[in-house]
Parts: structure tokens; C-alpha cells; sequence
């Protein structure tokens, strides 16, 4: 997930060119492991943001996520607010730090470390101060981001994080812009993600449920299975008891009364609710205005950006 801001240049350019760099990258380590992982993701956010024009002043976030299904590691490489999630039957477990300078006393410290730097709140026009803590010049929130060439306290360097899955059971994760992680709790998002059959089902229920909250900012989600989940069949198998009830009830039987099989025994899941050829990786995208550029505009020294 790439969530640009200032302009579309620097998100286009991640687009095109973040999984395959990733990719060479980690084709030219000695092993597979997370360790290694890591490091092709590292380098690849750098090299990224060394091939921004010096003239472009837009960035953008960018987390990656890589699933290595001989050895079941899942390995999250990011920086900015574009956070991600595993979850599983029942935990949720978040890949990402917070890179907020609002949130994360570790990333104030470190830009408050580079010479020529101020954080302050944006100015209103009446003269004051509103909004999230910003690094000045440049007034960025976040200062973890690919690009943003005129802001001096910015890093490319990713904050990373591998995990190891069970040998048994699926699991799934989700990448989201901010406009989903400010309007749902972590948890809630888990929930949503839990009562879907197929990764397509997932993004679009929790970019909805968000935007039902209030559209803030773009709000988009990848969600990939990591092997099928218990609970897609699950979900499946009681839409399916679900309605075989309700088509009985239609046709004027009740199934406490009726004299036929059970719907547990008579009735099969729906070929278009069965998991068995699922998609691995859906993304669902709702932009807070089609009125509105699909990224914020050039920043000034007011302009809130995220």
C-alpha cells in the first residue's frame, strides 16, 4: 500500500517499482531467511526513495508485506501510516510501528535530532496553533516516507518485522491506508475480517464499514489468506444452514416440524459460498472525494497533511 500525499509522482513511482526491486533484491541475498527478507525490503525503500527526482516534493507511504510459505514467515517492511495486521481465529497481531510524530516519543526524538528542524503545530489564520505535531520545514506529521525531497527530517529506512505462523490453520493479512486505521479499532477491523469468506469480501467489508464512519481520508485495503483460514468453510457453512432455514420457512415448513433431512445433512454450501477457488489477494479503495484529487495537494506551511 502506497498512500500519497503532495502529488501522485512519488506513489506512482512505488507502484510500479516496490515489488520488484523487492524481489531483486532478495534474489541476491545468500538465504531466505526473515533476516534476509528484511534487509531486500530495506534496501529496496531506500533505492526507491534515491530515484525521486530532487525537483518533487511529493512522497508518499509504503509498506510491503512478503510471505514465505516453505518456511510460514511473514515478514512487513513500512514506513508512514499505511499499517499492517495478521490476524488469526483468535489473535490479531499488529506488523507495523507507529510513525506518527504525534504517537511515537522514538521518531520525535530522532527528528528533533536533525539540525535545522522545529516541531510545532500548524497556525491557523487567526495565529493559533492547530492540528498534530509537524517537522517544520515541510510541516509533515509523518516523517518516515519514500520522496518528500523538502523536508530535511525525513528517513526512508523501514521499521520491519517478521513472524512464524503454526504449522497448522490459515490466517490473513490486511494492509490499510490511514482512513481505515483512524476511524476502526484494531480489533474491530480483526472482527470484520473474521466474518468474510473470501479475501475480496474482506477489503471491501472493512472500507465500507469505515466509510460508514466517516470518509477522513483515503481509506484503502489489501487483504491476502495465508493459506485458507478455519473460519472462511466456517462462515461459509452458516450462510448456507442460513438460507436453507429461510427457504423452508418460504415454502411453509418449519425446521423443528418438517419431516425431511436437516439442513445439516441435506443441505451443501453454495458453489458461489464455498472457499475453494478463493482469490489470495483482494484490495478495496473508497477516495474521500471524486470531486477532490485522488492525493492531497502541494503542501504549505498550513496544509495538514497525513
Amino acid at each position: 500500500v502506497a498512500d500519497g500525499h503532495g502529488g501522485a509522482e512519488v506513489a506512482q513511482l512505488c507502484m510500479e517499482q516496490a515489488l520488484p526491486l523487492v524481489v531483486a533484491e532478495a534474489s541476491s541475498m545468500c538465504d531466505a531467511s526473515s533476516l534476509s527478507l528484511q534487509e531486500a525490503c530495506s534496501r529496496a525503500c531506500e533505492h526507491l526513495h534515491a530515484l525521486v527526482d530532487p525537483s518533487i516534493t511529493s512522497g508518499t507511504t509504503l509498506t510491503i508485506v512478503a510471505w514465505n510459505e516453505d518456511r510460514r514467515e511473514l515478514t512487513a517492511a513500512h514506513v508512514g501510516d499505511s499499517e499492517a495486521m495478521l490476524v488469526t481465529d483468535e489473535t490479531s497481531t499488529m506488523l507495523t510501528e507507529k510513525h506518527r510524530l504525534a504517537d511515537s516519543a522514538g521518531e520525535r526524538e530522532r527528528v528533533q535530532a536533525v539540525s535545522g528542524v522545529k516541531l510545532a503545530q500548524a497556525m491557523t489564520s487567526s495565529g493559533f496553533p492547530d492540528g498534530p505535531i509537524r517537522a517544520w520545514p515541510g510541516g509533515l506529521a509523518v516523517c518516515r516516507s519514500i520522496g518528500d525531497n523538502d523536508c530535511l527530517a525525513v528517513s526512508a529506512k523501514p521499521s520491519l518485522r517478521s513472524v512464524a505462523l503454526d504449522a497448522k490453520g490459515g490466517a490473513a493479512v490486511i494492509v490499510c491506508s490511514d482512513g481505515v486505521w483512524d476511524a476502526l479499532q484494531t480489533e474491530k477491523v480483526a472482527s470484520h475480517v473474521r466474518k468474510c469468506v473470501t479475501p475480496a469480501e474482506a477489503a471491501e467489508r472493512v472500507v465500507s464499514k469505515a466509510v460508514k464512519l466517516g470518509l477522513r481520508d483515503d481509506t484503502s485495503s489489501v487483504v491476502a489468506w495465508l493459506d485458507t483460514p478455519t473460519w472462511a468453510a466456517s462462515v461459509a457453512e452458516q450462510r448456507a444452514l442460513g438460507l436453507g432455514e429461510r427457504l423452508l420457512r418460504k415454502i411453509g415448513h418449519s425446521p423443528s416440524s418438517s419431516t425431511a433431512s436437516s439442513p445439516s445433512s441435506s443441505l451443501t454450501p453454495s458453489p458461489d459460498l464455498t472457499p475453494r477457488n478463493l482469490t489470495p489477494v483482494a484490495c478495496e479503495n473508497k477516495a474521500p472525494s471524486t470531486e477532490q484529487p485522488k492525493y492531497k495537494p502541494k503542501k504549505t506551511q498550513f496544509h495538514v497533511r497525513m
